[in-house]
């Protein structure tokens, strides 16, 4: 009775200190669940030298390497819902956390689109691959693109969703990306996905906690490089001769889908695929129906061209990010 009694005690201790992780860090918690999840479906976890940088990337699967890059103020966590599909269906996925995101090294540099896109590439030199289908979301997309002007020797088939990379007039600040309020966190998730409710308070809290002492001040320096325009791509996509499939969530709020359009117009050989109900973060929220897509367009022995194709999602509209 007395070893019960400990027992239970114990577990008392570790659900209070859980709930109070929870409760003041849910960020923490909630990539933790997420690595712990990977970690069981067989996901590998390293740290590379690239360029001189500590560079993190997870990898799961064997067979055709799949290189996953992901967006401004993300990291390789934000494809783990799709992760296992893709290494089930055949793929080595390879998704780093670029400099200065997640457990990635963040040195004093600009955090360029440039500058990331060079590190992608030597990072593929280092990992000994030669070439590997890559997808791209947001800023990755943008990064993806410009891997596939400047080395297009490194891709072999490009998926971008919901890419920034051409030049629009946004209705919203630099600032929007480092919030450091509540209303200012639900400001840029309503702008992700509009159809989502607003956070707890106690997330709000932490996101802007996150931002004011530990991933505020790189994004605010590749968000400044973004806004110089000195790497738009604009009349310059119609150099990439590979297969292009062009993901894209219509009720974006952060890039509109006009850009998805103008991406495929310069490349008249991209097949596009627009998601109803589903915004910015379409890869995440719509992942089955994303992941699908990408996969047929992935294994198609001779990708559809010039199609510009809408599909509507089931999703709940109330969900939170």
């Amino acid at each position: 009775m007395r070893l019960l009694g400990r027992l239970l005690s114990t577990v008392g201790v570790l659900l209070m200190a859980l709930v109070l992780v929870g409760y003041f860090r849910p960020i923490e918690l909630s990539l933790f669940i997420k690595r712990a999840e990977l970690w069981t479906q067989g996901e590998r976890s390293h740290d590379v030298m690239v360029d001189g940088y500590r560079i993190h990337y997870r990898e799961m699967g064997q067979g055709t390497p799949l290189l996953l890059v992901h967006g401004l103020g993300g990291n390789s966590l934000d494809w783990a819902p799709v992760m296992k599909t893709y290494a089930k269906a055949g793929y080595h996925v390879l998704a780093p956390d670029l400099l200065g995101f997640g457990k990635s090294q963040k040195p004093d540099v600009s955090y360029s689109i440039e500058e990331q896109t060079q590190l992608v590439h030597d990072f593929l030199a280092v990992e000994n691959v030669p070439q590997a289908d890559v997808v791209g979301w947001s800023m990755g997309g943008w990064i993806s693109l410009k891997l596939a002007l400047e080395h297009p020797e490194n891709v072999h088939r490009l998926v971008v969703n919901d890419s920034a990379g051409l030049n629009f007039l946004p209705d919203y600040g630099q600032t929007l990306f480092t919030p450091e309020s509540e209303d200012a966190v639900n400001t840029l998730l309503g702008r992700l996905e509009p159809k989502s409710k607003p956070v707890p308070r106690f997330i709000a809290r932490d996101m802007t906690r996150r931002v004011k002492t530990e991933t505020g001040w790189v994004i605010r320096r590749a968000v400044a490089s973004m806004y110089s325009k000195a790497d738009l791509l604009d009349g310059k996509l119609g150099a990439i001769n590979q297969p292009v499939l062009i993901v894209w969530g219509a009720d974006d709020g952060l890039i509109p889908v006009t850009s998805g359009y103008e991406m495929a117009r310069e490349m008249p050989q991209a097949d596009m695929q627009v998601f109803r109900n589903c915004g910015h973060m379409a890869p995440e929220i719509c992942s089955t129906a994303v992941s699908q897509k990408t996969l047929q367009f992935l294994k198609a022995e001779d990708p559809p061209k010039g199609l510009i194709q809408q599909t509507s999602v089931v999703i709940p509209y109330w969900f939170p990010h």
